[in-house]
């Protein structure tokens, strides 16, 4: 599989990563410069960033833990990832300068899918809850050390949530049953609305 960046506007797609292995889980930077991206070049999942003017990739990560999912702050200098290090996924922050990933602290269970809003600074994933089932968790990272806030309190697994523009509302993917339906979630008054009726959709 290959990473392929599209030019909406000019109805126009070029190919950005082909490395042998795993090409996966990009993310384009706020500045359109660079993708970070999950690399298995040697047969380990690590971080990589490309620059997207030159093609160079930039190893960030290298461990023997599988690292996915890397979202971007808004300004550009710091990504939120995924990895398995303490034995199940919980989330991470690392400079794309390279240096040591901080944990960051969203409780004991899974935590996966994260998405970085440019607009109000927050993060959004989804978390395993203490009854099993997938709920949508939110950080404000202006806050020194934010706590999370569930906004998802409605049955069904809800997973792989991404920001609107707008940096209040969500769309996420809501498991019911055999049913896999898209939902806008607002953020600040943790009501939803369904885009789709008996759909089988992801991500």
């Amino acid at each position: 599989l290959s990473v392929v960046l599209v030019d909406m506007h000019n109805k126009r797609q070029r190919v950005v990563s082909q490395s042998r292995g795993l090409n996966a889980s990009a993310s384009l930077s706020p500045d359109g410069q660079f993708v970070a991206l999950a690399l298995s070049q040697d047969r380990k999942v690590d971080l990589y960033v490309k620059n997207l003017a030159g093609g160079q990739d930039r190893r960030l990560t290298n461990d023997i833990y599988v690292e996915s999912s890397p979202c971007w702050a808004p300004d550009g200098q710091t990504l939120c990832f995924v990895s398995d290090r303490v034995g199940k996924p919980q989330l991470y922050l690392l400079s794309v300068q390279g240096g040591k990933p901080q944990r960051l602290q969203t409780g004991g269970n899974e935590c996966v899918s994260p998405d970085w809003s440019i607009v109000s600074n927050k993060l959004c994933y989804s978390t395993k809850s203490n009854s099993g089932q997938y709920v949508v968790a939110v950080l404000d990272m202006k806050q020194k050390n934010p706590m999370p806030q569930i906004v998802t309190a409605a049955a069904g697994d809800w997973e792989a949530p991404s920001w609107a523009p707008d940096g209040r509302h969500l769309v996420c993917v809501r498991s019911s049953g055999r049913n896999r339906d898209l939902y806008i979630v607002d953020s600040w008054l943790k009501t939803i609305t369904a885009i789709s009726h008996g759909a089988n959709l992801s991500l």
